[in-house]
């Protein structure tokens, strides 16, 4: 709930900053597609890619802490192609749901799952409310 609110609180400032650097909304679509993206298709993927890269690095016997500064940065890295503020977002909230992935180690596979596609909705819940309002 805390990610969520802290991405509605920061969402204007951000786009105002992405505005006056980009010059506009260019890069904004909101077609239904964009919508589904952004709420399906993503924490779909990106939450497998997470889950990879965090079962991968466990072969090297790597503490929580350092796992979880591993997937930020990947993940801050792939989301700079799409804009460099949405790097900073991408690393806090991918670090988040790495963390929690980690945190419920006991729990069944398709928990851990659950919990992280269900943060990452959330998370990216408010750009796509400003997807459609941007229509």
């Amino acid at each position: 709930m805390l990610q969520w609110l802290g991405n509605v609180l920061l969402l204007p400032p951000l786009l105002a900053i992405q505005y006056l650097i980009d010059g506009g909304f260019e890069a904004f679509d909101a077609s239904a597609y964009s919508i589904v993206a952004v709420l399906v298709v993503a924490p779909l993927l990106e939450n497998i890619c997470i889950i990879g890269a965090i079962e991968f690095l466990k072969i090297f016997e790597l503490k929580t802490r350092t796992m979880v500064l591993c997937i930020a940065a990947l993940s801050g890295v792939a989301h700079m192609i799409a804009g460099g503020l949405r790097a900073f977002s991408g690393a806090i909230g991918f670090a988040i749901m790495s963390y929690s992935y980690l945190l419920w180690r006991e729990s069944s596979f398709m928990k851990r799952y659950a919990i992280t596609v269900g943060q990452h909705v959330l998370m990216n819940a408010p750009p796509a409310v400003m997807l459609l309002m941007l229509d």
